[in-house]
């Protein structure tokens, strides 16, 4: 059996050994509860916070007096607290049929995995011989494209990266609904026309592409200058917004050194656009990076007036020492 990739889910902030382990904490309340914390801007909590909060909401909704016995179903995610009604779910259809379809899901998923191939389509599952192939059939078929593609540079590994993202997490590209299948996901995408890659996150995927060019040409340089040491204030408002920005879930393959050089350089490559760009004065007026200084057109009248200023008078009187000036006060007494 082939050794399978740790993955990163950077909801919760942990590393998880395989792949069945990965999807069981993805429907996991742990990671819902730490999903539910990230849409209202809160920080995520580790395992053992989340036990213990847990744990406190039980035993403030349970009886002072007693403890109450629960029965869980693992399968249905349902607590039951006798064991009369706990043994009428398990013999229920509705429990029968979750198994049933969970087995179809796990053997599915199994095949998947085998046929798990950039050249295949993300959205129907055709086989091509090429990825160029796959993608022409993804574009004029599903109406796919990829965005940037005059810099992309791993075709292949970008497709793979998108293809897990909806084959291990069954979630849809452009937007943040997840299925409890990848086949759900993608009916989903194709019913609601969501066959696209994200409108965010490229810095999540930006280690497929090289900007080189295209920075030097926004730049108008021959040459990508050094990164000058920012300050501790510009290194707090940059660490924000990658917090703010990078909060993502498709860090589900491991980066090689060439794709985390890549990487590294396309976020060089903003912070020079960042120290580079225009800053807008307490006046209200913009300053370019070259110096200039533009001001706004309802303040063209005052702009067009020419003042001149007077020139200071020149003193022809040598400068004299403190001893001196006293000296000669002392003698006009």
């Amino acid at each position: 059996m082939q050794e399978r990739n740790t993955h990163y889910c950077s909801n919760c902030q942990i590393t998880i050994p395989n792949d069945q382990e990965y999807q069981a904490h993805y429907r996991s309340d742990f990671h819902r509860y730490n999903i539910r914390r990230r849409l209202m801007n809160l920080e995520s909590v580790s395992f053992e916070i989340f036990q213990k909060k847990f744990l406190e909401s039980q035993s403030n909704t349970s009886c002072s007096s007693s403890q109450a016995q629960t029965y869980s179903c693992n399968t249905c995610k349902k607590n039951f607290f006798s064991s009369g009604t706990y043994s009428q779910h398990l013999n229920s259809a509705k429990h029968k049929q979750v198994l049933k379809d969970n087995r179809k899901n796990s053997d599915s998923l199994e095949k998947k995995q085998v046929q798990n191939l950039p050249e295949q389509c993300l959205f129907c599952d055709d086989t091509f011989q090429t990825v160029d192939v796959a993608y022409n059939h993804m574009n004029t078929d599903h109406g796919f494209f990829i965005r940037e593609k005059e810099s992309l540079v791993d075709m292949k590994g970008l497709i793979q990266c998108l293809k897990n993202i909806i084959e291990k997490q069954f979630y849809c590209l452009s937007c943040p609904s997840i299925f409890s299948s990848s086949e759900a996901a993608k009916q989903h995408m194709i019913d609601k026309g969501h066959c696209f890659m994200p409108n965010e996150h490229y810095d999540e995927l930006c280690h497929f592409y090289d900007f080189t060019e295209k920075i030097k040409k926004l730049l108008q340089l021959d040459e990508i200058p050094e990164l000058n040491e920012p300050s501790f204030e510009e290194i707090l408002e940059l660490e924000s917004l990658r917090s703010d920005s990078r909060v993502s879930e498709f860090e589900i393959i491991e980066q090689t050194p060439e794709q985390q050089a890549r990487r590294a350089k396309l976020m060089h490559y903003l912070e020079i656009i960042n120290q580079n760009k225009a800053k807008v004065l307490p006046n209200g007026e913009l300053q370019l990076p070259n110096g200039k200084i533009i001001g706004h057109r309802s303040l063209k009248q005052y702009y067009d007036q020419s003042h001149v200023v007077p020139l200071p008078e020149k003193n022809n009187h040598l400068p004299l020492s403190y001893q001196t000036q006293q000296a000669i006060l002392n003698a006009e007494k």
